[in-house]
């Protein structure tokens, strides 16, 4: 899969609920159900892409970054 018509034509038959997220060198390609069933955050801090369905796996990131630059 190299671009966002081959994720298409991956997920144009899928029925139900999903969010798909793929990740090929600097490129990143996320699909999700009609509804977005699910939510997807993500959080880029420098060159460090976090991507979760759980906005709160970032607050014990974050305060792991702010204690490290405390430090």
């Amino acid at each position: 899969m190299q671009t966002t018509e081959d994720l298409k034509q991956i997920v144009i038959n899928l029925r139900g609920i999903f969010l798909i997220v793929i990740w090929r060198g600097e490129k990143v390609f996320v699909a999700s159900d009609i509804t977005r069933t699910f939510p997807l955050f993500y959080l880029l801090v420098d060159e460090d892409l976090q991507i979760t369905d759980n906005i709160w796996a970032f607050s014990s990131s974050e305060r792991e970054l702010i204690s490290d630059e405390a430090r």
